[in-house]
């Protein structure tokens, strides 16, 4: 099961109210932006923290405050030319938009005739 993203932007968010929307199974992932709200996720017992839009030193001295106690995850402004570094900062997982946003669409059709009536199968 996916980890269930639960973003907090002031103090009074405790695990307490997400852990009572999720399952047993769901793990918490906190999303952060600046590394002083660290701390606060780390405190309340997150399963997860997303490191958002921070660059490669944020993200390593983010690893290094998490110790694993938690999963690390990078996203935001990741590029096949930036994954690398990012990489090298030490997170356990990196988010990638940039698969999805830059693909190009590909339109197939694919039709069958059935073989007892006679005809091949062909591919349009």
């Amino acid at each position: 099961m996916s980890p269930r993203r639960v973003a907090w932007r002031r103090r009074s968010a405790p695990r307490a109210q997400a852990s009572a929307i999720s399952s047993r199974s769901s793990k918490i992932e906190v999303e952060i932006d600046r590394l002083d709200q660290l701390d606060e996720a780390l405190a309340e017992g997150v399963d997860a923290v997303l490191l958002d839009n921070m660059n490669p030193d944020q993200l390593a001295q983010a690893v290094r405050r998490i110790a694993g106690r938690a999963i690390a995850e990078a996203s935001g402004r990741i590029t096949p030319a930036t994954a690398p570094a990012i990489a090298g900062a030490g997170v356990d997982l990196i988010s990638a938009g940039w698969l999805t946003h830059s693909a190009q669409v590909l339109d197939i059709g694919l039709d069958w005739r059935h073989a007892s009536a006679g005809a091949e199968r062909s591919a349009a």
